[in-house]
């Protein structure tokens, strides 16, 4: 073979391996956090178990999503990515289910409303369902299925349906095939599970015997009724005329817009439970749809209100209301307590990292804090002192908590992040709301 030939072959074999060197690692697993701003997805890996964090930008290949902005936690995702640089490929794995089994948000509204015979089952574990599930759903949990599929109607015509937690969740697919299996024919899944019923606006719902066991600080309570009187304890009174009241002052300040919160609650995770006399009154309703409008994720209505509260026999409280909300979050490995972030950044005794975006931070930052926006945090690490106390921030805690995982995967260890809202004023004096 002549000279000529060879590099011709050799190009060529260069040219139909570069795509598989470009990718050089996959990982899969189920996305913890992600964050549009920044491009940035946190997962956990199903093979090592560690969390990583990668970075998509105009150039990433996206299958069944369009973009990031359609990706949330837990979807589950095959991400190929080469080390320090943004995905190449980022799939969502969507489980398959027979077209015949489906049903949509729209069709199973109508059923909840209608007069149809059926019966809901929730197929997540029952820690999820306590939560917060779909009206009128039974907890089924895949697992108890399995060992006792004797649970199911005797009537194998009798309408089935089984959700959990979205496209890339198993577990309603599987119990509908152990459903099949049993000899039932009536069967449908409801694919989009809860992520879909939330996204519609639709209310998630959660018992009172579950609530009864978690009247702590680590719930908001909120009685949205217009009228005040007998309450659950530890409720805060917040009628849903004021929370609408809220809303429009909220609207007509874009500062306090991006700040929209319940006094005392930045964190978007929260679990709040709002309640009114029953569980589907327009104001347990309005009041649910109002704080998802306020990127609230974990809103749930009382199913049986306070009349169902009461019939249980379960304990009430009469006269004053709690005098305001006093959440306090279940915090994480890496979490800096607002007050100890407040003394540190102001006596300069550690080093404040913003990974908000440049724009961002020149718009008003911490005084002397380094800014190095979260996707451009892996290539830009040599900046960063690993003897110093670092200290993460950005403006809600979302990119900070992946800044903490991977300056940790890169051993970083004397590092923490700020898990809440930060208000930065121009003069660079902030407050942790």
């Amino acid at each position: 073979m002549s000279m000529k030939n060879i590099k011709s072959l050799s190009a060529l074999i260069v040219a139909l391996l570069l795509p598989v060197f470009a990718w050089g690692l996959e990982v899969s697993g189920r996305i913890q956090s992600v964050s549009g701003k920044a491009g940035t997805i946190q997962l956990q890996d199903d093979k090592s178990q560690e969390v990583v964090v990668i970075r998509v930008d105009q150039n990433t290949r996206f299958e069944n999503v369009k973009s990031i902005k359609e990706l949330d936690a837990p979807d589950k995702v095959v991400i190929e990515f080469e080390s320090g640089q943004p995905a190449a490929r980022v799939k969502l794995v969507v489980v398959q289910v027979p077209e015949e089994w489906l049903i949509e948000t729209k069709e199973l509204a109508v059923l909840l409303n209608g007069k149809t015979p059926f019966t809901l089952y929730d197929a997540r574990p029952a820690a999820k369902y306590d939560a917060g599930h779909l009206p009128g759903a039974l907890s089924l949990p895949l697992d108890a299925l399995k060992k006792n599929p004797s649970v199911l109607p005797q009537d194998k015509d009798q309408l089935l349906i089984f959700y959990c937690g979205g496209l890339t969740c198993p577990l309603s697919p599987s119990a509908a095939k152990i459903a099949q299996a049993e000899g039932h024919t009536n069967i449908r899944v409801y694919h989009g599970g809860d992520p879909a019923w939330r996204k519609a606006r639709l209310p998630m719902m959660v018992q009172s015997e579950w609530l009864s066991k978690n009247l702590d600080a680590h719930h908001v309570i909120l009685d949205v009724r217009s009228r005040a009187g007998e309450h659950l304890p530890g409720a805060v009174s917040l009628p849903l005329g004021e929370l609408k009241r809220m809303s429009a002052d909220f609207k007509a300040n874009k500062t306090a817009w991006m700040f929209k919160n319940l006094p005392g609650v930045s964190d978007k995770s929260a679990p709040i439970i709002v309640y009114a006399d029953r569980g589907f009154s327009p104001e347990a309703v309005g009041a649910y749809r109002e704080l998802l409008g306020w990127s609230y994720g974990q809103v749930g209505v009382l199913e049986e209100g306070l009349t169902g509260w009461k019939a249980l026999g379960l304990k009430t409280d009469v006269g004053s209301y709690a005098s305001g909300i006093t959440y306090v979050k279940k915090q994480v490995p890496g979490v800096v307590e607002p007050q100890e972030f407040s003394t540190l950044a102001k006596a300069g005794e550690a080093i404040v990292l913003d990974v908000r975006t440049a724009e961002e931070y020149s718009s008003a930052h911490v005084v002397k804090a380094v800014n190095i926006p979260l996707d451009e945090l892996e290539g830009r690490l040599g900046e960063l002192s690993r003897d110093a106390v670092i200290l993460i921030h950005c403006g809600t805690g979302a990119r900070a908590s992946m800044a903490y995982t991977l300056l940790k995967s890169k051993g970083f260890n004397n590092v923490r992040f700020l898990d809440a809202t930060l208000e930065i004023k121009k003069d660079g004096h902030f407050k942790v709301l």
